[in-house]
Order: C-alpha cells, then sequence, then structure tokens
C-alpha cells in the first residue's frame, strides 16, 4: 500500500488523493497491511523508505476510486524515491 510520512516524526498515513497536509504525497510502499487498533495507537510496521527498490505493481492496493492519472503520478512520487513500481 502506498503511503506517505511526516518526516519529523516518521509516523505515516494511507495515501490521500484529496487531502492537502502532505498525505497526498506517495513516499514509500508499507510490506503488510496494518490497521490502527482502537484508538489509532502507533505500531510498528516495515516500508523501504528509500530506494533502490523495485516491488510488484500489482500487489499495491490503491485507494478504492483511485483513478489512472492519480495512480500514475503517485507512481512517480514512488519513483522519485527510488521505489519503481513495476508489473512482473
Amino acid at each position: 500500500m502506498p503511503v506517505t510520512a511526516v518526516s519529523v516524526s516518521y509516523k505515516v498515513w494511507p495515501l490521500n488523493f484529496a487531502a492537502t497536509d502532505g498525505s497526498q504525497n506517495a513516499l514509500e510502499v508499507w510490506l503488510s497491511k496494518k490497521t490502527a487498533l482502537n484508538g489509532g495507537a502507533d505500531q510498528t510496521i516495515v516500508a523501504p523508505r528509500r530506494g533502490p527498490s523495485i516491488v510488484d505493481s500489482r500487489f499495491l492496493i490503491w485507494l478504492s476510486g483511485a483513478t489512472a492519472d492519480q495512480i500514475a503520478a503517485a507512481s512517480e512520487q514512488l519513483m522519485a524515491n527510488g521505489i519503481v513500481p513495476r508489473s512482473s
């Protein structure tokens, strides 16, 4: 799942194309699905923050309703961080 992060705290949020608070920018990819528990408690998750790395784009989970243009833009943002979505 492509996600965004605040660089000071390294806390991550799911990508939100409609946001204007920074969470609209794809910065990294979670390597496993993780959901915040009651109250949204912080949890540890494994994610490559910088490349070089290649991820299989067939297994990326995008937001419901994401357009092809939004996915392409987010993929470009990931590639700028060295994370290359590629179909095997």
